[in-house]
């Protein structure tokens, strides 16, 4: 599954975003470092790495000056929907966010999906990217279909009309979702409106999230070795970047860093939330290697 090359037309959404409180440096000689772009992942949002942000922001403090940024993709949260669903079109969504708020070069950091978003965005614009941290994601085509996109087919097939609390739509569910974390994950995509008659919808576009699916496992593409530094985290309990994978991703990005949560599943950043914000933190603050 190939990447569509960058000549390929795409319309940028102008996306919803959250700036968390900006970190400071102690030194008020120290110059201000790139801002830090947070992309979530696939049926997810700004609140799911919303406290990465925070923490992030918190263990900065004192050593540097950063902007921090979390942003909802198209399709997800509050950013607008579009009929147009890949990691093409969610690059040029980052390129017109940077042009907007006026920042020439940025770190990234993305969790699943938006892992492959930042790497597909370095790959396109290489001049524009400081840093990368892929959380828990290879970007090599998968072929099988993902447990995420069968969820995103449950909840499309569910008639919410039905419905009129969250909890019914919880349970309804509960068998062929059975993980209660898993479950509530994907209920922060449910919006009740009105009192006596309710009314729920999903705020993310299920049906081209779901139909378009696919997309997710896309393969995202070097034409040669990656000078961007680079730090891959992955979870222990996950089967989204494996041990035997590393020396070829060395090669790929030969200024990569890896760190291995060995307890943790694909959302490290909820498992182990501290120590997740801490080792980016450090990955952040380490100067930019020498050419």
């Amino acid at each position: 599954m190939m990447l569509p090359s960058a000549s390929s037309s795409t319309s940028s959404l102008e996306l919803f975003f959250k700036k968390v409180a900006t970190s400071h440096a102690s030194s008020t000689h120290a110059s201000p470092k790139k801002p830090l772009i947070i992309l979530h992942g696939y049926l997810a949002s700004i609140s799911n790495l919303l406290p990465t942000a925070l923490g992030i922001s918190k263990n900065l403090h004192g050593k540097e000056a950063r902007e921090i940024f979390v942003v909802d993709q198209r399709n997800h949260g509050h950013s607008p929907h579009s009929p147009i669903m890949s990691y093409l079109a969610m690059s040029y969504d980052l390129k017109q966010f940077l042009d907007t708020h006026g920042i020439k070069k940025a770190a990234l950091l993305g969790h699943s999906m938006g892992a492959k978003t930042a790497l597909c965005f370095a790959s396109l614009f290489p001049s524009r990217v400081e840093k990368v941290v892929v959380a828990d994601m290879h970007p090599q085509a998968k072929e099988e279909k993902s447990v995420a996109e069968k969820y995103a087919g449950y909840l499309y097939q569910l008639k919410l009309e039905k419905f009129q609390t969250r909890a019914q739509v919880f349970e309804a569910l509960a068998e062929k979702i059975p993980y209660v974390h898993t479950r509530n994950f994907l209920l922060k995509n449910l919006v009740i409106q009105g009192t006596k008659t309710k009314k729920l919808y999903w705020q993310c576009n299920m049906e081209v999230l779901s139909k378009q699916g696919h997309f997710v496992r896309a393969g995202i593409y070097f034409e040669s070795p990656s000078p961007i530094p680079m730090l891959f985290i992955r979870g222990g309990q996950s089967s989204y970047i494996l041990k035997s994978e590393i020396p070829d991703l060395q090669k790929k990005f030969p200024l990569a860093q890896f760190e291995h949560f060995a307890e943790s599943g694909h959302w490290l950043h909820w498992e182990e939330s501290k120590r997740f914000s801490d080792v980016i933190a450090n990955f952040l603050s380490q100067p930019q290697p020498t050419p």
